[in-house]
């Protein structure tokens, strides 16, 4: 049985069972930090459904909706406006790059999927023997050595 970093409850018969019911990966549809807000709380949306003369309305990303340090970020349904500092530092943990040559990192092929082989800590020694492990912001990746 796989018991995982420092073992709790959460336990897989497989660590492919385990890549499979808990890859790390950005909830669709979400701002990283957080959303923009109107004074009043409510989110800013960067989208806007113009009518058209069918009766049918078209889904249109409008950026300056945004205020300053702010991008538009498109789902299915809408657009988010999401803090930039945020979304940068989320994307260098969720897909980091291994420096000095700026190579992605070890990938894990577990469950049919590819994804960055991410852990929380360098102490965990969760790297293969032919890596190293290096520390961002939320996670831990390894590089080839």
């Amino acid at each position: 049985m796989y018991n995982g970093c420092g073992g709790n409850h959460n336990r897989f018969n497989s660590i492919q069972d385990c890549w499979a019911g808990c890859a790390r990966k950005k909830d669709q549809g979400r701002c990283i930090g957080g959303m923009a807000k109107h004074p009043n709380g409510t989110h800013i949306y960067c989208h806007e459904y113009i009518p058209k003369e069918n009766g049918a309305s078209e889904f249109v990303i409008n950026e300056s909706k945004c205020p300053e340090g702010y991008f538009c970020y498109k789902s299915g349904y809408a657009g988010f406006c999401c803090n930039s500092t945020s979304e940068e530092i989320s994307s260098r943990n969720y897909n980091p790059k291994c420096s000095p040559e700026n190579v992605s990192a070890i990938l894990n092929p577990h469950a049919g999927r590819v994804f960055p082989l991410l852990g929380d800590s360098c102490e965990d020694e969760f790297c293969p023997t032919n890596a190293i492990c290096k520390k961002w912001e939320f996670f831990a990746h390894c590089c080839l050595k």
